[in-house]
């Protein structure tokens, strides 16, 4: 059982991180907004030169390519969650260089140095 004090003190802690997620909420959404404003942007820019493209090809008499990918916020999630469970392509090539050049030490200070070997 909470004493008065305790219940006052979890009750301000509570209203605390209530603000504090509604502060973070919003930021969250600001940012959201610039990110759709300029896959909007990006998305505009990418029908301009598919424009150009298509007319090159076209006086070129060759056949132009596909048609455009428009790319939502959805799909970068799922590019995200994509790139979070697939191993980095650099992870092979930074353990094997650092395995034929040296390696990476820490000493007392706590800075990491490389040593060669």
């Amino acid at each position: 059982m909470l004493t008065g004090d305790q219940k006052a003190k979890y009750e301000q802690i509570r209203q605390t991180a209530v603000v504090e997620l509604e502060q973070l909420d919003r930021e969250i959404e600001a940012e959201l907004n610039k990110v759709k404003t300029r896959l909007l942007e990006l998305q505009e820019d990418k029908k301009a030169v598919k424009q150009i493209l298509d007319g090159a090809c076209a006086r070129l008499g060759t056949p132009s390519s596909g048609p455009l990918k428009d790319i939502s916020l959805s799909d970068l999630g799922s590019h995200v969650a994509r790139a979070k469970a697939e191993p980095s392509p650099l992870a092979d090539i930074r353990s094997s260089s650092v395995a034929a050049a040296g390696r990476y030490a820490v000493d007392d200070d706590g800075l990491r140095s490389f040593r060669r070997e």
